[in-house]
């Protein structure tokens, strides 16, 4: 290590030497030596950290060569290690994105978008947001931009919170920058522009600034006071339906599934065959876990957990225990209806909106007298997020078919009075947040559900 770090203390300028290739190789080597030892003891990531720096203030000298490519990808690599401890600075991005353009030209390779999105996600998780600036800036002139686009479309559809990330990011003001720059130079094909628009949406459906705001109806502004580009259009109708989307506040039937926001209540049965529904809107399939639903009595206990968008039911009594994964898998930023129906045959039937999904067997787990709900379980972990899988209306019923199911899924998480009729609600309650953040809960008959929220 001691003599790896003097040669790269030793090495400025070397990427510009007159014998360029011995120095590319010689770079190349340190990098996969670097990387190497990064892998097998983490420790030492630090101790590579000037590295970073000399690659990234000589490689935007490098003239514009494609010999450089391979040391480029080792190079990239290595920061995949290295900014977990230590995030490049703007100008260290701004050589790094002009190394790129010179090595590659306005279309890097499949290899070279790999390696970049590797560079900033973790899981499906946008977690070093700054370097899809990076990724960005290396495709803009590329016909391979409408992929990028694509692609943070489809990142932010499986996981919302990247919409926070690429809002911290400030990913949606450089999109508006260079939607307003397309404009301009009237250079851009609709389907870039359109989903360039569509990231915006989405972004700005779950997070906004007054400058995102701004510079948005600033493309609306005529050109030299007087024309209009060619796609204003389509800037119209996204500008509408975002709008839309905002223009009230109404109440949300529904709360956080945050950590410390238990709803708990205690329900007298006098039969062990009754059902229960509930409505819940997953916001990434990251597995995060989250207790959201237990039923118990003495020693019995049925639950359901989520782990990012996959439900898991699972049962104990004693030492026997079962688990079953729900499949198909809750989508993603829409609301699910679960509902359950324990049989007078001793089977457990379960519905995943209008479609039965299992029917297991459960003899040994029927509860008789009492049972303890306990919505959103404390977790002893708490998790970092900035969005929360969402709980709906709840209610415990004497009893439960599929006609009733499809009207329940057809009126929403905002109509389940529709069930409440001759006394077949045992118990349940309907969650409100007014206004964005006042917190409420409706309960259905005389029975209390309680909160610490």
């Amino acid at each position: 290590i001691a003599t790896l770090m003097f040669i790269i203390s030793n090495a400025d300028n070397v990427l510009n030497s007159k014998d360029s290739r011995k120095s590319i190789e010689l770079m190349t080597s340190i990098f996969e030596i670097a990387n190497i030892v990064i892998q097998k003891v983490p420790s030492f990531t630090q101790t590579f950290e000037p590295l970073a720096s000399l690659f990234c203030g000589q490689i935007s000298h490098v003239p514009k060569d494609k010999a450089y490519l391979p040391l480029l990808k080792i190079a990239l690599k290595f920061f995949h290690f290295t900014t977990n401890t230590r995030m490049l600075n703007f100008d260290e991005l701004l050589s790094l994105e002009k190394g790129i353009n010179n090595i590659c030209g306005d279309e890097p390779d499949e290899e070279v978008a790999e390696i970049l999105i590797d560079l900033f996600l973790n899981e499906n998780e946008i977690n070093k947001p700054s370097l899809v600036y990076l990724y960005l800036q290396s495709f803009l002139h590329s016909k391979k931009l409408d992929d990028c686009f694509l692609k943070l479309i489809n990142l932010c559809s499986l996981n919302l919170e990247n919409c926070f990330s690429l809002h911290d990011g400030e990913i949606d003001l450089l999109i508006l920058k260079y939607i307003d720059n397309w404009r301009i130079n009237n250079e851009i094909s609709l389907p870039i522009l359109r989903h360039s628009l569509q990231l915006i949406e989405i972004i700005s459906s779950h997070i906004c600034s007054y400058e995102i705001v701004r510079k948005f109806i600033s493309l609306l502004c005529p050109l030299e006071g007087k024309y209009f580009p060619y796609y204003n259009s389509q800037i119209i109708s996204s500008l509408l339906l975002l709008s839309l989307k905002h223009s009230h506040f109404p109440k949300a039937f529904a709360f956080p599934l945050i950590d410390d926001g238990q709803i708990n209540a205690t329900v007298q049965i006098t039969n062990s065959y009754f059902s229960f529904f509930f409505w819940i809107l997953p916001v990434s399939n990251l597995y995060k876990h989250k207790n959201v639903l237990k039923l118990a009595e003495n020693e019995i206990a049925l639950s359901f957990n989520i782990y990012g968008n996959l439900l898991i039911f699972s049962a104990s009594s004693n030492d026997f225990k079962m688990n079953y994964d729900i499949d198909p898998k809750l989508p993603i930023g829409k609301w699910s209806l679960i509902s359950c129906i324990f049989t007078d045959d001793g089977f457990f039937s379960i519905y995943l909106n209008t479609d039965k999904v299992a029917s297991l067997n459960i003899q040994r787990f029927l509860f008789k007298k009492q049972l303890n709900v306990t919505i959103n379980v404390t977790n002893t972990v708490h998790d970092k997020r900035k969005l929360f899988p969402l709980f709906g209306p709840f209610a415990i019923l004497n009893s439960l078919d599929k006609v009733n199911i499809a009207r329940l899924y057809r009126f929403g998480n905002s109509r389940i009075q529709v069930l409440n009729n001759n006394n077949n609600v045992i118990a349940g309650f309907v969650p409100t947040i007014s206004n964005g953040s006042k917190f409420s809960i409706e309960n259905l008959n005389s029975v209390q559900f309680h909160t610490n929220l």
